[in-house]
């Protein structure tokens, strides 16, 4: 038998309700905790942040606190803030897989 991690598309997770900071971290999959300091490219992704300057402020606010940071890049894009993309859990799997966190997808 292989065991295979619990990710966020192999989860019950409904694809048509809006995703939460609630409903995110209680997965089953620690997707804040396992994006880590892959925030920068994770970040890019989920804000549509070329740049990055969006994301470098949110390091710059939470002083290099991963956990942080990764928690505000999230409500940022579930605020839809700044040109984000739309709040859904695709478009979160999507962002996940082209940061190369592909195990959290």
């Amino acid at each position: 038998t292989i065991f295979r991690q619990p990710t966020i598309e192999s989860s019950v997770m409904p694809t048509w309700k809006k995703p939460t900071l609630e409903k995110i971290k209680n997965l089953g999959v620690d997707v804040i905790g396992g994006i880590g300091t892959e925030y920068l490219n994770f970040g890019i992704q989920l804000l549509h942040d070329p740049n990055g300057v969006g994301v470098e402020a949110i390091e710059h606010e939470w002083r290099g606190n991963c956990e942080k940071i990764n928690r505000a890049i999230i409500r940022r894009w579930l605020s839809g803030g700044e040109e984000g993309r739309p709040a859904t859990w695709p478009v979160l799997c999507e962002a996940l897989k082209k940061a190369g966190l592909v195990t959290l997808a």
